[in-house]
């Protein structure tokens, strides 16, 4: 079944719909003035759509393989390049993508192991929250907060007091958290960015360094936190993406502006 210019653009009830459609075995048919009746569900979907944001996906999402085709040959106008091409198509007998089909070998597929595309990636990043946003716009300028490098640090040391580039006693470099949540809530995400709660920020930082971050209260009652070393943070972030990220590429995936602003936002990350 072809879903022509299905659209999500955020709409998460339409998106449960669909959900249900590629993966419940059975289907609820509802005649006009009839009664209900259940069939088995064997349909495939595909999507066929120029919309820029057209489903909801996230880092563990199953269900999606996407592509971009070429559309060089789209479009109302009708060329000479087009029709030689169409004319092309259509004097090739049906049973050829047939004979193609039946006798291409599938004995190693495995249609639950594939990688991400650069495209279902794009979707993701456009259903991330604003604190995911930030996270990544920090790792990928390295820069926190205009004059604040990522590597820049506060310590605890032995007097209680805090001071600039040092540590806890354990050795590892920690940020004032407080700090970091007023870099994120300053940060430019766009111009409908809405801020998460403070306790939401934390949670999800501490999701995508897991393993590498370690949370630490001064003398003071002042939370703080370890972040891992810039690479390794970006490791950390492409693992949770489960999609490898070239940083300091100049915001390449997730930015489709020449001021690399991030204009789409979302509730969940």
């Amino acid at each position: 079944i072809d879903l022509d210019e299905v659209c999500y653009g955020g709409n998460k009830q339409n998106n449960n719909r669909l959900k249900n459609l590629i993966t419940e075995e059975t289907q609820v048919i509802n005649k006009k003035n009839k009664e209900n009746y259940e069939i088995e569900n064997y349909a495939d979907f595909l999507i066929t759509t120029n919309e820029y944001w057209f489903i909801g996906v996230n880092a563990d999402s199953r269900r999606y393989f996407c592509l971009e085709m070429d559309n060089s040959l789209a479009g109302i106008l009708d060329t000479d390049e087009k029709k030689n091409y169409v004319d092309k198509l259509l004097a090739c007998p049906t049973e050829s993508l047939a004979k193609l089909l039946y006798n291409r070998d599938i004995s190693n597929f495995r249609p639950r192991s594939f990688e991400k595309t650069k495209l279902f990636q794009k979707q993701c990043e456009l259903n991330w929250g604003t604190s995911t946003k930030f996270i990544y716009k920090c790792l990928e300028s390295g820069i926190l907060n205009a004059g604040d490098n990522y590597t820049s640090r506060i310590r605890w040391n032995n007097n209680g007091g805090i001071k600039s580039n040092g540590f806890f006693n354990s050795g590892k470099y920690y940020h004032h958290f407080d700090k970091l949540y007023e870099f994120y809530i300053k940060a430019e995400l766009g111009d409908y960015a809405k801020k998460e709660p403070q306790i939401r920020f934390e949670e999800v930082l501490l999701d995508i360094f897991e393993g590498y971050t370690d949370r630490k209260v001064d003398p003071k009652g002042a939370l703080m936190l370890h972040l891992p070393d810039l690479e390794v943070a970006r490791e950390c972030f492409s693992k949770h993406q489960a999609y490898k990220y070239k940083f300091g590429c100049d915001l390449e995936v997730i930015s489709s502006t020449e001021d690399n602003t991030i204009q789409d936002d979302s509730d969940s990350d």
